[in-house]
């Protein structure tokens, strides 16, 4: 569903008619902008990322959850870059339409 969100393709008639009966209301928000539905469904369906490191013990702090959230952030900084691609694709459609005279004058 993220995938469509991003870069709305015809997936198929059978693909799409399965995606619009269980993620319609998901998929209506997604390309409406909603960032927090992005998260939820990659909170939920990304794998569950580990640190490498071993973590430090001189540290209180819980570190389980540092790799998560990491990836959650990077996830989201590029939902947001790619959120603006449909408008600047509506306006290059629009310019394309428009005689190059016009455009000049």
């Amino acid at each position: 569903t993220t995938s469509i969100a991003f870069c709305p393709q015809h997936a198929g008639d059978s693909t799409n008619s399965l995606l619009n009966d269980k993620y319609s209301d998901r998929l209506n928000k997604m390309k409406h902008g909603d960032v927090q539905t992005f998260e939820e469904l990659f909170t939920y369906a990304a794998p569950k990322f580990i640190n490498p490191a071993p973590p430090n013990y001189k540290m209180l702090t819980d570190q389980n959850y540092e790799a998560s959230h990491l990836q959650i952030k990077l996830f989201m900084n590029e939902v947001r870059q790619q959120l603006i691609l449909p408008e600047v694709r509506s306006y290059l459609k629009l310019y394309m339409t428009v005689d190059l005279a016009k455009l000049a004058s």
